[in-house]
């Protein structure tokens, strides 16, 4: 009984010194300098940003809107974005057309996860709310 109410009560001392040991550990695999110079780093950083990022956040949703409400182009957007992303450019480029916020993918795309790549990427331009699928599947023969 009194073992079990002396681990009772060293239990915390021994969780803070595990704590301290586990930090002094850290603090010699990283090293000081290297923490001291990422503190530092962070500090400057926070110190130089011009705005709150809130600030920030809310000034580019509100240049989108913007674009939206003079009735930028989202189909040449849509191409544009196609024809030059990285994951897009190499497929085949399918029909673009806009109805309202929605934009109609047709043509033919060689495999299943190309078509989910077009449909992705047309997705995520601005403006677009929905992409309706009409692409069709028709594998390449070598």
């Amino acid at each position: 009984m009194i073992f079990l109410l002396w681990s009772l009560l060293t239990l915390p001392v021994k969780l803070v010194l595990g704590a301290v040991k586990l930090v002094l550990r850290v603090l010699g695999f990283i090293g000081l300098s290297r923490i001291a110079a990422f503190g530092a780093g962070v500090g400057v950083g926070v110190a130089m940003a011009p705005k709150p990022a809130a600030q920030l956040r809310n000034g580019v949703a509100a240049q989108e809107e913007a674009k939206a409400a003079r009735g930028g182009d989202i189909g040449a957007t849509v191409r544009h974005e196609l024809a030059t992303s990285p994951r897009t450019w190499h497929l085949p480029q399918p029909g673009v057309t806009v109805q309202g916020d929605r934009v109609v993918l047709t043509g033919t795309v060689p495999h299943d996860d190309a078509r989910l790549t077009l449909i992705r990427t047309a997705g995520s331009v601005t403006g677009v709310r929905a992409v309706d699928d009409h692409l069709t599947i028709e594998p390449t023969t070598p």
